[in-house]
């Protein structure tokens, strides 16, 4: 049973309200008015229409200028995969989205546990429109417009329709890169349940799911109700489960090559070694006993400090190979966490009138997503000599010591630590999400038509922070004395209030907030000294789960007017058009644990947060059909739309777009796009308060990194090294390696929104001489200008001595110590989102359709038919330009961005039976970026590349009558494994999964 589990008593008001609206929608369809005859037409008149993604313009074919990607629920189902987004990375457009995978473990970002974003072009989840039924989608992510995928019921899918650029003026802001619109099913009669069971070959990551859909007509017919339940489980997936993950391997800086700073063009610069583990870092504490920063102890063994196979560690000290490092395998722990979904959809729908229908969809689904990563570590905690718990031939080695040249006392032991003991940290979210849909549609007459509605959606989330822990207390903890009354271990400040024990570490802990010391504050004393070592007591008091509280609202109003003019006609017909209005309101806000805000805790200091913005929009559109049915114009119809929006926060922005369909003849069709797309900044990064965060930077500065940028970067840092005291810039080292940065992000109110261009045009191939063969080609270009990007810190440190001179931005936003055995060390950064960026990519989209009935061929005897389905994309160009006049980045052809990439789909029905094939591959994919690519030395050719993606899915589904059908399958068939180097590219790390299901179905609810 799920319960909203920390959710603010306004928030839980707000959710009995929705749950009570969903109720009372029912209520209402159910209600028999006094009887009315059903919408009727002229059987002479009538003719089905349909309306497509990208226009509010119902006509009778999907022919439009915007070319639109489809792929049915039957494909979704035929494929065994439950978890939406997992299939539509395998839609070419979507490849770069997120899925489980991409947010477990040590993966994601802080509260992205569970959610699945999709990406469309590769141009950022935040550039890409989610709708449902058409209409917006509350977003999932605190501050942001993303949407979680796992709110889309999985069995109620009809299709998704995936449209690249140029939706901003049809659906709004956010929609540069495109649109995907899941189309539902909402007029369902009878009874259905769908149960699936399955499990990978190696074990772990499990999956189950089971939905049931009822739905029935009432009133003669003029109402349709149906109600949804599904749920599903996804089981989580440690990283040791999988050989290519246990292992540790990884591809690190030879320790044969750069021997006293010089590269040596004869050996490759990064070699793979396996049992890597870090550096003078034990899970039961490496033991500093001279203060030279270097392990001399093991503590989980109280022997020497084992320091592998390679003295000196490698990659400047970040790994050492085998020894008494903790081992990096396992280290990020989840590589798929675990994740509940229930969700409960009501859809319905009543003819008031004749000319007027109300319609309704009711959501909520509760999704519990927990996942763990890594555990909190320490570098180099000052235990003090008096410490009861340092183990004797480790304090008798420390005796006499050099800890009085870093102000500590003589026999002080430094021990730098991973805390596995004290609990791995991970997040447990749960997301209660609810959205409803109130409208009505008909028509005033023949030839105007009209849709109102409404939409109102929360997300109101819990996020713990599991194993969170409090600094001071852990301080606190690790000054251990023995209690003269009770000669016993006690803390430090336990006897004396004004010992707060906040000098034994080196990672600037906060000052007592969370106790108050003394006789009573409770403190325990905690031995670190090794695994296992921490008591329960001890560490029950240290250690705490932080909660966080999300809620973000969607309110979006729109009417409109369609319809085909009847008082002017042209040769190819009437002129549609569509007029409409819309207002829309979007709040977020985020309150976090009150000990991550005030900074005591293992986290980032997080601030509180909201913010919100409306906007006003009026927008039309126009279909002229100038020809129709003509000698080389068999159709040639022209159409353009137009949006105007007014924000509350920007004032006024203007989208468009036109385009073109033309067919000479109605075998072949041509067909064009141009528009203009906006993405206003999203709240967070307009409104996000200064808060704390942590990067690895790889300072370019480093003697081995100054030949990995631009020529300007040797100078540059000679120069920048020179004025902080540092004596030889030429052999500078970098004090950070293996270590993490502090340093500050927030929102930016001066941003300005991005503007995108789009330009699409294809051809569609029917020919007559093969009946159910349609062929289409596209060629896509979008140039995102003014685009609004955050910088890396490492991007930040690397931009400010990589162009022509200090003077620059960049500089301004990198501190480094000055003086010191640390000087010219980076000590802080700040990091916000800026409009400096352009992001371009161009390609060709390509799809093969083709039902093919061997009868036609005069194969008398039957032997089925056969669908086949090719959909596919050739990667032309994809660039990002992190600021103005800086040289474009060649993504394309790396990770996540291959040049190649296909998705071929066989359904064979033959009777009952039915045998669906489906091929996913993906070309080969450059393992590093176009800068390091430019090295001739990095790599043995062999490592250059990731290998090409080709996976192979088989089902089988018989169906035993009408009512009842079972089904079973496997997928991946060949298990293909990830890279060596790479938890889950470029395929999923679950490998061969075997899953079985079944279909039950009646027609009718009366039966």
């Amino acid at each position: 049973m799920h319960t909203f589990v920390g959710a603010r008593p306004a928030a839980r008001r707000k959710l009995l309200m929705q749950c009570t609206s969903a109720l009372f929608s029912a209520a209402m369809l159910a209600f028999v008015f006094a009887p009315a005859p059903a919408l009727a037409q002229d059987p002479a008149e009538e003719e089905e229409t349909i309306v497509v993604t990208g226009t509010r313009i119902a006509r009778p074919d999907y022919e439009f200028a915007n070319p639109v990607t489809s792929v049915t629920g039957e494909t979704l189902q035929y494929s065994g995969v439950t978890n939406v987004t997992e299939f539509l990375q395998d839609v070419p457009a979507l490849i770069g989205s997120a899925d489980t995978a991409a947010n477990s473990g040590d993966q994601g970002f802080i509260g992205s546990t569970g959610l699945n974003l999709l990406n469309l072009r590769n141009l950022g989840s935040q550039r890409t429109l989610v709708l449902q039924n058409g209409r917006r989608h509350v977003p999932a992510v605190p501050a942001s417009g993303d949407v979680d995928v796992n709110t889309i019921p999985t069995d109620l899918i009809e299709r998704v329709d995936v449209l690249t650029g140029g939706a901003s003026a049809i659906y709004g802001a956010d929609g540069v890169s495109g649109v995907v619109n899941f189309i539902m099913r909402d007029d369902f009669e009878g009874f259905r349940v769908r149960g699936q069971y399955g499990e990978p070959q190696e074990g772990g990551a499990e999956n189950a799911f089971i939905s049931l859909t009822g739905g029935m007509n009432f009133a003669n017919a003029r109402g349709n109700i149906a109600v949804s339940l599904e749920a599903s489980h996804e089981g989580a997936l440690e990283s040791l489960e999988r050989e290519h993950t246990a292992r540790g391997a990884r591809l690190v800086r030879n320790p044969a090559d750069f021997i006293g700073g010089v590269d040596d063009p004869a050996l490759p610069d990064r070699v793979p070694f396996a049992d890597l583990r870090w550096f003078e870092s034990g899970t039961g504490g490496a033991v500093d006993v001279d203060a030279d920063f270097g392990a001399d102890f093991d503590a989980n063994t109280d022997a020497p400090w084992d320091i592998g196979l390679i003295p000196g560690g490698i990659q400047g000290g970040t790994y050492q190979l085998g020894g008494s490092g903790t081992p990096v395998a396992g280290y990020g722990r989840d590589l798929l966490g675990e994740t509940d979904r229930v969700a409960l959809n009501l859809f319905g729908h009543y003819d008031i009138t004749e000319r007027m229908r109300f319609f309704t969809e009711q959501k909520f689904v509760v999704t519990q997503a927990r996942s763990f990563g890594q555990p909190t570590f320490d570098l180099f905690l000052a235990i003090n000599p008096d410490n009861p718990f340092i183990p004797p031939n480790i304090a008798a080695a420390a005796a006499g010591n050099a800890a009085a040249d870093l102000g500590l006392p003589t026999g002080t032991v430094l021990v730098t630590r991973d805390n596995f003991d004290l609990g791995v940290r991970g997040e447990d979210i749960t997301r209660n999400t609810y959205r409803g849909v109130w409208g009505l549609e008909g028509e005033f007459n023949d030839w105007l038509s009209y849709n109102a509605s409404y939409v109102y959606g929360i997300v109101d989330s819990e996020n713990v922070a599991l194993n969170n822990r409090f600094n001071d207390r852990f301080a606190a903890a690790l000054d251990v004395v023995i209690d003269p009354a009770t000669g016993q271990p006690t803390c430090r400040s336990n006897l004396d209030p004004t010992a707060l024990g906040l000098n034994v570490g080196w990672q600037g802990f906060a000052a007592p907030g969370s106790f108050t010391p003394g006789p009573g504050s409770g403190c325990v004393p905690i031995n670190i000294f090794g695994d296992g070592a921490p008591s329960r007591e001890a560490i029950d008091w240290i250690m705490t789960d932080s909660s966080r509280d999300d809620e973000n609202t969607q309110q979006v109003a729109t009417a409109y007017v369609s319809g085909r003019m009847p008082w002017f006609e042209l040769p190819g017909g009437r002129i549609a058009f569509v007029l409409g209005g819309e207002w829309r309101r979007e709040t977020s806000e985020s309150i976090p644990a009150i000990e991550d805000q005030l900074g005591l805790t293992f986290n980032n200091v997080i601030a509180p947060s909201e913010g919100a913005y409306e906007v006003r929009e009026a927008f039309g559109e126009i279909e002229v059909p100038i020809l129709v049915e003509q000698p080389f114009a068999d159709e040639l119809t022209f159409n353009a739309a137009a949006r105007l929006s007014d924000y509350s926060v920007f004032g006024e922005t203007e989208t468009w777009n036109y385009g073109l369909v033309w067919s000479p003849i109605d075998q072949i069709t041509f067909r064009g796009t141009q528009a203009r797309a906006v993405r206003v900044p999203n709240i967070g990064e307009l409104f996000s308060p200064a808060s704390q965060t942590f990067a690895f930077i790889d300072d370019p500065c480093d003697q081995a990194r100054l030949g990995e940028g631009t020529a300007f970067r040797e100078a540059n840092c000679a120069a920048l090294l020179s004025g902080l005291g540092v004596a030889d810039p030429a052999t500078f080292t970098d004090p950070n390696i293996g270590i993490t940065v502090a340093g500050s992000q927030s929102g930016n109110v001066d941003l300005e929104p991005e503007t995108a261009d789009t330009l699409t045009y294809g051809v569609i191939f029917r020919p007559s001489m093969v009946e159910g063969l349609t062929i289409s080609i596209d060629h896509y270009e979008i140039e995102l200008e003014n685009a609004i990007n955050t910088l890396d810190p490492q991007d930040i440190a690397n931009q400010c001595v990589d162009l022509p001179d200090l003077t620059n931005q960049f500089c301004a936003l990198i501190f480094r110590q000055s003086g010191g055995p640390d000087a010219g060390g980076i000590v802080d950064f700040v990091t916000q989102p800026v409009n400096v960026a352009a992001f371009s990519t161009k390609g060709i989209d390509f799809s093969v359709r083709y039902l093919l009935d061997p009868s036609r061929f005069g194969v008398e005897r039957d032997i089925g038919t056969f669908q086949i389905s090719l959909v596919g994309n050739h990667l032309d160009e994809l660039e990002f330009v992190n600021l103005p006049g800086a040289d474009p980045d060649p993504v394309a052809g790396e990770q996540g961005a291959p040049e190649w990439q296909t998705n071929l789909d066989i359904t064979w029905q033959y009777g009952p039976l039915l045998l669906n094939y489906g091929y996913n591959y993906f070309s080969e994919t450059f393992r590093f970026d176009n800068v390091l690519r430019e090295q001739p030395d990095l790599v043995e050719p062999q490592y250059a590349e990731f290998d090409a993606r080709s996976t192979h899915d088989l089902q089988a589904r018989w169906e035993f009558n009408d009512r009842f059908t079972l089904y079973g399958g496997v997928n991946n068939i060949f298990d293909q494994q990830p890279d060596q180097f790479s938890e889950s590219y470029p395929v999923s790390p679950v490998g061969r999964f075997f899953y079985v299901g079944f279909t039950t179905t009646i027609d009718s609810l009366t039966d």
